[in-house]
């Protein structure tokens, strides 16, 4: 009976045997767009098979099975044509490359594959699981949440973990709701990475303040933020704040 270890390495030789060379990056993108521009044009049936043929050619043994290691081949190593925005790695058992826009190829098992980009919506995503996560850290093992999302500088990760904490479900239910609510428009308007450094900024205010009183962390911080600014925005709009409706209006506050 074969053991896991030796799956585990034949498998691995097969992917190494069988990566597409970070090399050959640019020759993929070159193709996929002529064949982009082929589509696009309407171009006849035979252009569109001389366009396969060379996507042929220029991938080889790729195409067709596994490769033989050689030096053309390396373990390591990073290639780069800036002139043309791409960039592609040879890592260990897989290539990857990737283009100035984020369009992303997986190469294994012979060929190149594209990689879903990633999306505005999945910010909001990952940032709403993280505070998922610490709460559900907190209910179910509440040392290890004091342990991993409270601020101490001997542990740097718990700097930025911190900004995350939530500790019951009232908060945990504000923070995704503002984050749905908001989020969106906050993102169109500031733009994706503006409006992660104005979460992650404000959020380490209130990290750092709590090192400085050395009190627990809560992970409110970002979203005031996107809140106080998303007033700015629209002064006169309606805001939530725990169950309590909230109007703006210049610098008044009513309850309503």
């Amino acid at each position: 009976m074969v053991s896991v270890r030796t799956a585990v390495v034949a498998a691995t030789v097969a992917l190494l045997a069988c990566k597409p060379p970070a090399a050959s990056f640019r020759d993929e993108v070159l193709l996929r767009r002529r064949l982009a521009k082929s589509r696009a044009s309407d171009a006849s049936a035979r252009g569109r098979r001389g366009l396969l043929h060379d996507k042929t050619l220029l991938s080889g043994l790729q195409q067709h099975g596994f490769n033989v290691l050689s030096n053309s081949t390396p373990v390591f190593g990073l290639k780069s044509w800036p002139e043309e925005g791409l960039w592609a790695v040879d890592a260990a058992a897989f290539s990857f490359g990737c283009n100035r826009r984020g369009a992303c190829l997986l190469g294994v098992f012979g060929n190149w594959w594209r990689l879903p980009s990633w999306q505005a919506d999945w910010d909001l995503w990952l940032l709403t699981s993280l505070h998922a996560g610490s709460f559900a850290c907190c209910t179910y093992d509440p040392a290890a949440y004091f342990r991993n999302f409270a601020p101490r500088l001997r542990k740097p990760y718990t700097l930025l973990s911190s900004a995350f904490a939530i500790s019951s479900i009232m908060e945990l239910l504000w923070v995704c709701s503002t984050l749905a609510s908001l989020g969106s428009s906050l993102q169109q308007s500031l733009g994706r990475f503006q409006f992660l450094g104005l979460y992650l900024f404000a959020g380490g205010l209130v990290v750092a303040y709590a090192l400085c009183t050395r009190n627990s962390s809560h992970g409110h911080g970002g979203t005031l933020a996107i809140s106080a600014f998303h007033a700015m925005m629209a002064p006169r709009a309606k805001h939530s704040v725990m169950g309590s409706q909230l109007l703006l209006y210049r610098r008044h506050v009513f309850f309503v």
